[in-house]
């Protein structure tokens, strides 16, 4: 009898305990979904969402999914008078923050914006942070994929030039700078000296774009921001480069500049008579060169390019250099053996240049140096030897006329015109001098009864250069 009376009595305890117990217990149920990461309530792109913020639940979370590299835009209303926004990757580092408060005259909080991404599994965050702000909002995420030739996630994949993506000339590619991966690094090989034009249009307010080569010294460097006409940044350059392995970098250095980049390399041979190997950038690599041939070369970014070309003179012989170039400063430079410069022509210009030049040399060995002040590019140049004109016969000297004399020659075969000289002594100290064009010359306003003497020497022109033959023998006359 006493176990079935403990029995009852057990039953009514527990009776009255449950009683207690839910009356403890406030009428409402708590929604515990999507209030943190674990619980994020997964989203699909394009889907309009409702929720709210209690003050039981101040904070709600979302997960989208990027399976490529890509933006995404959100627009946000809320009836809540203040609210933060937050993006989380999947290893809990913040991606973006953003803050609206309810506007004046709609009595609604709305948020507009966008984010670049690579790949991968991120987290949205919508609460309030001061405590009161309470109401419902709506919402909806968009995504357009980058269309990135090589798709990254995480922090992205071709950070450096060990881990450079490899590219081919001639393909148009696409590169995407993020929020979370702002720096990309592609990898090229030049078989062979040459131009290479590179074209880039980035969706993005600011640029670098830079070339290395494999040892990482940075060759180039270009800077582009966005016009405000075709609110693009683009870039039409070319660069000059050797044979060799190279690393095209696009970075954004400030962290907020993000978008996509399509941009392509292409490639045209220099056509360089010497396959060059940077030997030829002392006199003593110097390639051999003769007379009266073309010769094509470039001057390329590497190592301050310079290029030397040797050549002999036999006898005193007039060099005349033609050279063409397509770079817009620089010199060509002869020097002898022993590094003494023998003259230059310099030229600092528009690009596609023509110039001409001569040397008057001994016989021995020199070299030709073809320079530039980092203004790289292609040219093309022939040396020669110049025919001196033959030395003129002077036929008379005569006065025959008071304080008047009358010069003569024989004319010479293929001679531009003559110059003419008189002096009142043999050593021609302080001459007079005169460009004749035909084979005689009348001087007046001589001194009578003094001796004059004469001398004459022809000349050709070679581009805006005179080559001027032997002087005559000297004859004289007396003034009448």
């Amino acid at each position: 009898m006493k176990n079935k009376v403990d029995k009852f009595g057990v039953k009514i305890f527990m009776a009255f305990m449950s009683v207690l117990f839910a009356l403890a217990v406030p009428m409402y149920k708590v929604n515990a979904e999507n209030t943190d990461v674990g619980s994020a309530k997964a989203i699909t792109f394009g889907t309009s969402y409702s929720d709210t913020i209690t003050e039981s639940i101040e904070q709600r979370f979302y997960k989208i999914t990027l399976q490529t590299s890509g933006r995404i835009e959100w627009s946000i209303e809320a009836d809540i008078r203040y609210f933060d926004m937050y993006i989380y990757d999947s290893n809990n580092k913040k991606m973006y923050s953003g803050s609206k408060s309810r506007n004046s005259v709609t009595n609604r909080a709305n948020m507009n914006d966008y984010i670049d991404l690579t790949a991968g599994d991120y987290y949205i965050q919508i609460s309030e942070t001061y405590g009161g702000n309470t109401g419902s909002y709506n919402f909806v995420v968009n995504y357009t994929a980058s269309g990135e030739s090589f798709s990254e996630g995480g922090t992205g994949a071709n950070n450096d030039i060990r881990t450079a993506s490899s590219i081919a000339f001639g393909n148009v590619y696409t590169a995407q700078l993020a929020d979370n991966d702002n720096i990309d690094y592609f990898r090229f090989e030049v078989s062979e000296s040459g131009t290479i034009a590179f074209w880039g249009d980035g969706d993005i307010r600011n640029v670098y774009y830079k070339i290395y080569d494999s040892e990482g010294n940075d060759l180039y460097s270009d800077f582009r921001s966005r016009d405000s006409v075709t609110n693009r940044a683009t870039l039409n350059t070319n660069y000059y480069l050797q044979k060799g392995t190279y690393f095209l970098e696009i970075s954004d250095t400030y962290n907020y500049n993000t978008g996509v980049i399509p941009f392509r390399l292409l490639f045209a041979s220099a056509g360089e008579t010497f396959g060059e190997t940077g030997a030829d950038d002392t006199i003593q690599g110097a390639n051999s060169i003769q007379y009266n041939i073309n010769y094509n070369g470039q001057l390329a970014i590497n190592h301050n390019d310079k290029d030397y070309y040797a050549f002999t003179v036999s006898g005193n012989k007039v060099v005349a250099v033609d050279f063409v170039s397509e770079m817009t400063n620089g010199e060509v430079s002869i020097y002898d053996t022993s590094g003494k410069s023998q003259g230059y022509m310099s030229f600092n210009s528009t690009a596609n240049i023509t110039k001409s030049d001569i040397w008057q040399l001994s016989s021995g060995t020199y070299y030709l140096c073809v320079s530039s002040n980092n203004k790289c590019g292609n040219y093309s140049f022939k040396i020669s030897t110049v025919s001196v004109p033959k030395k003129v016969t002077l036929s008379s000297v005569k006065s025959k006329k008071k304080r008047k004399m009358t010069v003569k020659w024989k004319k010479v075969s293929g001679a531009n015109g003559y110059e003419m000289q008189y002096a009142y002594a043999k050593t021609f100290y302080y001459p007079h001098t005169y460009t004749v064009k035909g084979k005689s010359k009348t001087i007046g306003g001589l001194t009578s009864k003094n001796r004059y003497y004469v001398r004459v020497r022809a000349y050709k022109l070679i581009g805006n250069n005179k080559i001027y033959g032997a002087w005559s023998k000297v004859k004289s006359a007396k003034i009448k």
